[in-house]
């Protein structure tokens, strides 16, 4: 069943990616244990473009503001969901290490991987 989930993921991921899609594909390969695939899911995940940007008022009509605010809030709350769903992740990959690795060489890897995209 973990095959065919992760047939379905990278065929979603192939038309759209988004980070929930995968976020559930590095969850099957870390149930495998491929520590490869784990980390090609994790580069993918920073590889996914930002969500939102700050949005500049320019007409002070309640109308708009209170759109601009509505938006904002979905904004905001998409922005958390991205954040949960990237620390999640980087836990589970920098707890996944090869059977040469030390358990810190995990934890390593996250951060230059951060580093490096952030």
């Amino acid at each position: 069943k973990i095959r065919d989930a992760i047939q379905s993921y990278e065929s979603l991921i192939g038309s759209s990616a988004d980070i929930r899609g995968v976020f559930n594909l590095l969850l099957c390969h870390k149930i495998l244990g491929d520590i490869e695939k784990i980390r090609r899911d994790f580069h993918r995940i920073l590889s996914l473009p930002a969500i939102g940007e700050d949005m500049s008022m320019k007409d002070e009509s309640v109308e708009i503001h209170e759109k601009y605010d509505r938006l904002n809030e979905l904004d905001r709350r998409r922005k958390k969901e991205v954040a949960n769903y990237l620390l999640v992740a980087a836990q589970l990959v920098a707890s996944t290490t090869a059977e040469e690795e030390k358990w810190e060489d995990g934890y390593e890897w996250v951060y230059e991987q951060l580093m490096e995209n952030h």
